[in-house]
């Protein structure tokens, strides 16, 4: 009988609900093809870009069950607090991309298409601006290279020839004494000369006998060579 006292929804005929889901999808794929294309990193994840267009018109269903009624908006929250999120979320650009993916979800689901549909391409617009001009970011040329060597091959002038190849700049982190003071564990940061790749520069030290465990780590900004 309380069901009676309710308002019905907003969108009770199936072109209107059809529609407002069929907007609230394309509008997320065009949101997730935008973050693909400009997601940089190492924290990429296929699901998350799934979630980004199942989000998007799941919200816009929730929206025309909720219509304008309130004590259903209660309801339904109730009903969703069960559910406990423990995913770490990596990157804090991602957060904006989930709340994006809502905005434009919400409008779909009331039907302010206009709303809904100029939001989303002027956030793309945003994004892909901020991701060409390279906004916020700050140089970072310096690679942390990680490696061990025998303690008598640090004079080897092979050795210096190397980074004198390869490397403009050289600063050294830590040294850590092994095996007796044998061999070294060395931590330096490198700045490349010119397009110097960092592949090359780790596989000629790989080659020198007595060097081993050489890793270097590529700054996220500059990207994996």
């Amino acid at each position: 009988m309380l069901q009676n006292l309710l308002p019905p929804p907003a969108f009770t005929t199936w072109p209107d609900i059809l529609l407002n889901v069929a907007i609230a999808f394309l509008l997320g794929i065009l949101i997730s093809i935008v973050y693909r294309y400009t997601h940089k990193g190492i924290s990429y994840s296929q699901s998350f870009v799934q979630t980004l267009v199942l989000l998007t018109f799941i919200i816009s269903i929730v929206m025309m069950v909720i219509g304008s009624n309130i004590a259903r908006a209660f309801s339904l929250v109730g009903a969703l607090s069960i559910i406990r999120f423990r995913t770490v979320v990596k990157d804090t650009r991602d957060i904006a991309f989930v709340f994006f993916a809502l905005a434009v979800g919400m409008a779909a689901g009331s039907g302010s298409y206009l709303v809904g549909g100029i939001g989303a391409l002027f956030g793309c617009a945003v994004i892909l601006g901020l991701y060409w001009l390279d906004y916020g970011s700050k140089e970072r040329h310096y690679h942390l290279l990680r490696y061990r060597v025998e303690a008598d091959l640090q004079d080897n002038p092979v050795y210096k020839e190397i980074f004198d190849k390869y490397c403009g700049t050289v600063r050294l982190v830590s040294v850590r004494s092994l095996r007796q003071g044998q061999s070294v564990e060395v931590a330096q940061h490198v700045k490349l000369r010119g397009k110097m790749r960092a592949a090359d520069l780790v596989g000629e030290l790989k080659e020198i006998e007595g060097i081993e465990r050489v890793v270097l780590l590529v700054p996220e900004e500059v990207g994996t060579e």
